[in-house]
């Protein structure tokens, strides 16, 4: 089985590394989009840094398949012959889909049989690969694993013990999906990752979008962790009352989350003393991009479209999009600064 990841990040970048290093899974390729990182993974390689399941390298000169986008169209464009994708894994935040899409295109057109995977949190990224690219090919992902890339550009470490994939073929994707996904599966098996092929990969989309959102509405309003919102003299009702907004609105979709799960994410987003907080809230703290428009703004989206109340998670998109607005704000004010 041939399978290509879009970029060596922290997501894709991991369960390539634990894919290669199973050996004789799967052939595996990254797609990068620049040649300075193709460059500098060929030259120092990829490590993963795991004290729950083991580091691993991969080695530049046991492994190349690190190329570019530039350099597979002109392999394309003097007929090189190569064998054709079988999945190709879309692991990027949800503010570069269009250009992810954009540097995936052409090997999805060269490849028309090859699946496209997407392991992005939410549900707004469905409706858009659809249209790019059919959705007889697109099927559905779940990612769970935290995972960052060191400022090295080449180290991506693990923070939690969790590293489970989950996909499953979606209603209008071709006949041949399912025997393709185990193939996947069987690949993914003989790694050390959790993997799973479901027949319900839409129920399982909707209950990890309804964990994100919550958590990030929550930890993004407060700015704080789980823990700390519990020892607060209203925090543990605010959080209920938007996960139930969440839950309502993924019950007018027909997926409501099953009932031992909603018991285990109300116990997740009220443990007292966690810190756990939402990627998101860590991102709204810098100065960088946020996925709050995919997730936050959606699921409100949804709420609204279907009337269901959502007090709360209106509450937090103002406070994401007056986030957004003093960063714009700030980064032109320097821009017209005059240079000393």
């Amino acid at each position: 089985m041939r399978i290509l990841f879009l970029g060596a990040g922290a997501t894709g970048g991991y369960y390539g590394a634990r894919l290669v290093q199973a050996r004789t899974a799967a052939e595996v390729s990254f797609l990068l989009r620049t040649r300075a990182k193709a460059e500098l993974l060929r030259d120092k390689g990829l490590r993963v840094l795991s004290p729950h399941h083991g580091d691993v390298r991969l080695d530049p000169q046991s492994f190349s398949a690190f190329s570019t986008i530039l350099e597979e169209e002109e392999q394309t464009a003097t007929s090189v012959k190569r064998k054709p994708y079988d999945v190709i894994l879309l692991c990027c935040k949800a503010y570069d889909l269009e250009s992810a899409c954009q540097s995936l295109k052409p090997f999805a057109d060269r490849d028309p049989a090859a699946l496209i995977l997407p392991v992005l949190n939410g549900l707004a990224h469905m409706d858009v690969l659809d249209r790019m690219f059919g959705k007889e090919r697109v099927v559905g992902g779940v990612s769970h694993v935290a995972t960052t890339l060191l400022a090295d550009g080449i180290t991506i470490k693990q923070l939690t013990p969790v590293h489970r994939l989950t996909f499953g073929a979606r209603p209008g994707n071709s006949p041949q999906t399912r025997e393709t996904l185990e193939r996947l599966r069987d690949a993914f098996a003989k790694s050390i990752v959790e993997v799973r092929l479901t027949d319900a990969i839409e129920q399982e989309l909707w209950e990890k979008f309804v964990l994100l959102a919550t958590l990030a509405g929550s930890t993004c309003l407060a700015r704080a962790s789980v823990g700390d919102i519990m020892n607060t003299d209203d925090g543990e009702r605010i959080v209920h009352s938007m996960l139930n907004e969440c839950i309502r609105c993924a019950e007018r979709a027909g997926h409501p989350p099953r009932m031992q799960l909603q018991s285990d994410i109300y116990a997740r987003l009220t443990e007292r003393g966690s810190p756990l907080t939402a990627s998101m809230m860590r991102d709204m703290e810098g100065k960088g991009k946020t996925e709050a428009r995919h997730i936050v703004y959606d699921m409100l989206r949804r709420c609204r479209e279907g009337s269901t109340p959502s007090n709360y998670l209106e509450i937090a998109w103002m406070v994401l999009q007056a986030r957004d607005q003093r960063v714009s704000r700030e980064e032109n004010e320097s821009k017209q600064q005059p240079k000393l």
